[in-house]
């Protein structure tokens, strides 16, 4: 029953290698982006419904869609000049992005719920733009290093505490876990699946020749995955 395929096989043997080498050289760039089309959300799939969501949002103004919240703790009350200078440095950094749509912090808007009871804690809301709400997640590392730059050219910044959080972070933090996560955990069962294929077949090559062909099946099913996020 198998000896016709297997025959095939065998005389065009070249011609099939060839086909699969291209086809892991079209799915292994697809596969290592796979994370950045995912969302925890399921908010890209672009249905009707979320192109009306789309149409009303840029037709009707609305409080803020996505955003970033920058928390601040200082060594010293907020009312305090250099409080003050790095909250103006940290909205100014953030404002300069094009995806932001508006900056609000204490020292704009004055609102007491900004700011904790001991007047050493607030957080700066960096709204994005109707545009840049979908890709949200994909800006916190570009706004991760807004703040280190401010940090960086202020050395007494470094006594303030910053942290980068609001939906799109959260979420980017949970690809970034899982990602490594999923990694760890191929670095560390691939060496032990390898051995024991070595005790069941008795020979390297023949234990090889099961985890290449299982890499290129996770590698294809990723690749798969990733046009299929991008449709």
């Amino acid at each position: 029953m198998i000896d016709l395929p297997a025959r095939v096989i065998v005389r065009f043997r070249y011609l099939i290698i060839l086909f699969w080498a291209a086809i892991a050289a079209l799915a292994i760039p697809r596969a290592s982006r796979v994370g950045d089309v995912l969302r925890v959300e399921g908010q890209a799939v672009q249905t009707e419904s979320e192109e009306v969501y789309r149409i009303v949002r840029e037709a009707f103004s609305q409080p803020i869609a996505q955003f970033f919240a920058i928390t601040v703790r200082g060594p010293v009350p907020i009312d305090h000049p250099t409080y003050a200078a790095l909250l103006d440095s940290l909205a100014a950094e953030v404002r300069r992005e094009r995806y932001i749509s508006r900056v609000i912090s204490y020292r704009t808007a004055r609102d007491r719920d900004l700011v904790s009871t001991d007047r050493r804690t607030t957080f700066i809301v960096a709204a994005l733009t109707a545009d840049a709400s979908a890709s949200a997640v994909l800006h916190t590392a570009a706004i991760r290093d807004a703040v280190l730059g401010v940090m960086a050219r202020n050395r007494w910044a470094s006594e303030y505490e910053m942290h980068v959080t609001g939906a799109p972070a959260l979420e980017y933090d949970v690809r970034t876990v899982s990602l490594e996560d999923a990694r760890r955990g191929e670095r560390q069962s691939i060496p032990l699946a390898g051995a024991v294929l070595v005790l069941a077949f008795g020979a390297l090559v023949a234990a090889l020749l099961p985890l290449v062909i299982g890499v290129f099946a996770i590698v294809c099913a990723l690749a798969l995955v990733y046009l299929a996020a991008e449709l």
